[in-house]
């Protein structure tokens, strides 16, 4: 495993990730609450390049050993801002502990306020922002 993908849904894996590596030799899999152990297990066992994961579930396989983040090379905390509105900063700092400090950590967030700041511990971050000179209307898909 080099890449984990940390949200706080499932939805990455089955609108953007399955058609890509339908496409490709890339193997992932999604580790989430709410659906069997048993095939995600197999998943990580088998080995995977890239995990989508919610912080629950993601936990809950280190602490049964199903899994580890020592090879971790790539961090994505997908909806920071999110994630700590709705009270995950222990599980992320949880995980973030267990990958290792080489890694780059890339943090997707609506907003950037002060506590998705201070995730980036390490380093001052590097941002990116993204903004539109005339009104978006329109459908996104």
């Amino acid at each position: 495993m080099h890449q984990v993908w940390v949200r706080i849904s499932r939805l990455y894996k089955i609108r953007v990730l399955t058609p890509v590596s339908s496409n490709s030799r890339i193997r992932n899999t999604a580790i989430y609450g709410g659906a069997p152990k048993g095939p995600q297990i197999r998943d990580l066992s088998r080995g995977v390049e890239i995990v989508i994961a919610t912080p629950g579930r993601l936990i809950d396989m280190l602490e049964t050993q199903k899994t580890n983040l020592r090879r971790i090379t790539y961090l994505v905390l997908d909806e920071a801002d999110r994630m700590l509105d709705m009270g995950f900063e222990p599980q992320i700092r949880k995980i973030v502990s267990q990958i290792r400090p080489d890694r780059q950590t890339l943090m997707f967030s609506a907003t950037w306020p002060k506590d998705v700041q201070k995730l980036a511990i390490v380093r001052p971050p590097s941002t990116l922002e993204m903004a539109s000179a005339h009104p978006i209307t329109g459908l996104l898909e």
